[in-house]
């Protein structure tokens, strides 16, 4: 089923399937992939672990559809899946079945703990023989480094969770982590020599902190990565992974550790034998890949300590004992011959480097031939645009698939504004593509539009304009001015279940998406410009497209129009609230905003500081400059509060904050709380409930007459 137009409400967007990327087989014949679903009328989720047949369009079936299942591997050239399976006692099975569905599932075997985040290898040595494998999960660990499991913590400790501290916890975006670390456990799966039918067993499971002496060392896990986390990656020889080298005042401080793995059995090592550590740039670390049968790896690499939207760089390790390394497309200035910031790398088959990269509000993919490098050092012009035979969109994963005819086929899951996820099979070298898993809901791409007005400084602003499926020239419709979390962030074209822009639009409004000053696609320069104004740039800017709004786009009814914003957004919309501009605006709606800068001291003080120039009893006058709760006497505008109770990237007093004042000025205010939800919305019941809030708050003023 696609769903079309005429049919996208709230219910159809959280009820459409959401499926992870795929994961190829070692023959290139099949991939595995898990699907999501959501039922409102049983108010119940559903999950599947399907095999895609790649050679067959469309055909796919259900392998499991256990709720607690998730993280499908392919074991080897073996044609078996393997995958983890939660139990109610806090314990992983890893679960077997071969892809065919020929044999009943096994249980290989039974981890005492929660664990996530599995992978499969083959062992140095062994052969061609899927008689004996590596495999390496990520589980919490106890302060004796044992593996955590929660439910004996519940047992044991009630409803109490009380934490004694002397230095900042350790974070994620929008929550602090528990006190336990995270580690990876590596292990052996292995099967009765010569059996191809025979079942695979788990052998013992070891700590690999431990194993390497890196006790002091935790698994740095970057959120909002989904359920492929890109903090780690193995290979037969070695596992390489990202880890969080604390600092109370630099929280993010990390290194890339390479960790040999001669043995998969937790043998202890000889003392020749010990983990590398590699520090990059000194900023931020993240994406790190090893090359096939070898130790040497790859990484994304920040220069600036403690800004997380510094650009990345790709840094190459040629020598793990001697740490020689190089910054590709490095320059004499230090700014790099690049202006773009990759998001994620992949070794293509074809001895060539895929990134991925936010570019002009898409996700781009470029490649990079690894061979030929002297006496020439590869620039941005040796980039090859994949990603060209997209005409809208972005790709979100790509991983390369094996073929007898072509090492440079690949399979990508895609999707954009107007439609959902999709799989595709292309190949550079040759024409045409395959679409394997069309989207669940797709919508006419001729509802967006993308528009280039002049904001601050005389840069141009790109801005999206989404309008709904049944829009009809010569009518106007109002309008929704929507304003991105960050500020280092960006409205791309891409699909989305929080904040979807098209579903917003299908309402009967005309969604206006500015990228500000502050964005990310745009080069470093435009980003950083948001360094020391907050409120400023940006604001011009949000105005300057509005403005652009009502003088050019006749179908944009301004005088019906309402400002929302997520996050940094949500700070912008009470900023505009208390200025001139906030009276354009028939009604505001601020989700999990800020109201006063001090109290984010709460929040990631290390962003503050070089967003703001230095902390406040450093740089007093920046804070206060930018800060909405001193004109809040200027609030009269009715406004839509909404606050996340586990938010600890704008605690919860920010929207107390902000209800409170409305409250006492007199202006028409509700406050919607979510009890159990942090920075985003993830419950599907919740969702329903914060689309069906905001609609109704906005058709409140602005009702539209032309649905």
């Amino acid at each position: 089923m696609t769903v079309t137009h005429h049919t996208l409400s709230p219910e159809t967007l959280l009820e459409a399937p959401k499926i992870n990327h795929p994961v190829p087989d070692a023959t290139g014949r099949l991939a595995v992939y898990v699907q999501d679903t959501y039922s409102f009328q049983s108010h119940s989720k559903r999950k599947q672990i399907r095999v895609l047949d790649l050679q067959k369009l469309h055909r796919s079936w259900p392998i499991t559809e256990n709720i607690s299942s998730n993280y499908p591997q392919w074991l080897g050239n073996s044609g078996n899946l393997i995958w983890l399976e939660s139990l109610r006692n806090g314990h992983t099975n890893l679960v077997v079945r071969d892809a065919l569905l020929v044999d009943h599932e096994y249980v290989a075997g039974t981890i005492p703990g929660h664990v996530s985040h599995l992978r499969v290898t083959s062992i140095p040595y062994i052969g061609d023989t899927d008689d004996d494998l590596g495999f390496a999960v990520v589980g919490k660990i106890n302060t004796d480094g044992s593996l955590f499991n929660p439910m004996e913590q519940s047992s044991n400790f009630g409803n109490f969770a009380s934490h004694l501290r002397t230095a900042l916890p350790e974070r994620r975006a929008d929550s602090f982590t528990s006190s336990q670390k995270s580690v990876i456990w590596f292990g052996t799966l292995t099967r009765p020599s010569e059996a191809p039918n025979g079942r695979y067993t788990m052998g013992k499971l070891t700590n690999l902190m431990d194993h390497f002496k890196l006790t002091t060392v935790g698994l740095r896990i970057t959120s909002g990565q989904g359920e492929y986390c890109r903090d780690f990656d193995i290979n037969s020889w070695a596992i390489t992974f990202v880890g969080s080298d604390f600092d109370e005042f630099q929280q993010n401080s990390c290194s890339c550790y390479v960790c040999p793995m001669l043995r998969w059995d937790g043998y202890p090592l000889d003392s020749l034998y010990h983990a590398f550590r590699h520090r990059g740039l000194g900023g931020n670390i993240s994406s790190p890949i090893l090359k096939q049968n070898n130790t040497t790896v790859i990484f994304l690499s920040q220069k600036a300590r403690g800004y997380n939207s510094d650009k990345n760089r790709i840094i190459f390790i040629y020598n793990n004992q001697t740490g020689e390394s190089e910054e590709l497309f490095q320059s004499q200035d230090g700014r790099g011959q690049w202006d773009l910031s990759p998001s994620a790398i992949t070794y293509g088959l074809d001895k060539s480097l895929l990134i991925q990269v936010e570019e002009k509000g898409r996700q781009a993919l470029y490649k990079l031939n690894l061979e030929h490098w002297w006496p020439d050092k590869p620039t941005p012009d040796s980039l090859e645009l994949l990603s060209g035979f997209l005409l809208y969109g972005s790709i979100v994963n790509v991983t390369p698939v094996i073929s007898e005819s072509s090492k440079s086929k690949l399979l990508v899951s895609c999707h954009a504004l107007n439609h959902s996820k999709e799989y595709i099979i292309f190949d550079p070298l040759s024409p045409g593509l395959r679409t394997f898993v069309p989207p669940y809901i797709d919508l006419p791409r001729g509802q967006i539009e993308e528009i280039w007005p002049f904001g601050a400084n005389g840069r141009q602003v790109h801005t999206w304009v989404v309008k709904p499926s049944y829009f009809k020239p010569g009518l106007r419709y109002p309008v929704i001015l929507s304003i991105h979390d960050g500020p280092q962030n960006v409205w791309l074209d891409r699909w989305t279940t929080n904040w979807n822009l098209t579903t917003l639009a299908e309402q009967g409004y005309v969604v206006i998406a500015p990228n500000p000053t502050g964005s990310r696609s745009y080069g470093q320069g435009f980003t950083d410009a948001i360094r020391g104004s907050w409120g400023g740039r940006p604001y011009n800017d949000l105005q300057k497209v509005f403005e652009y709004v009502q003088n050019n786009l006749s179908y944009a009814d301004t005088e019906r129009a309402v400002a929302i914003g997520h996050g940094y957004g949500g700070y912008m919309v009470n900023w505009i609230q208390g200025h001139d501009f906030g009276r354009l605006f028939k009604a505001l709606i601020t989700d999990n905003g800020i109201f006063s800068m001090t109290t984010q001291l709460a929040s990631d003080i290390q962003a503050l500081r070089h967003d703001f120039n230095g902390l406040p009893w450093e740089n007093l006058p920046e804070w206060q400059k930018w800060d909405p709760a001193l004109y809040a006497g200027h609030w009269q505008t009715p406004h839509l509060i909404i606050h996340d109770e586990l938010n600890l990237q704008q605690p919860i007093a920010q929207g107390l904050a902000s209800f409170h004042t409305l409250r006492l000025r007199g202006v028409e205010t509700t406050f919607l709380t979510f009890p159990g939800e942090s920075h985003s919305h993830g419950d599907p019941e919740n969702l329903l409930l914060w689309y069906h809030t905001v609609i109704d708050w906005m058709n409140k003023f602005v009702k539209s007459k032309h649905k």
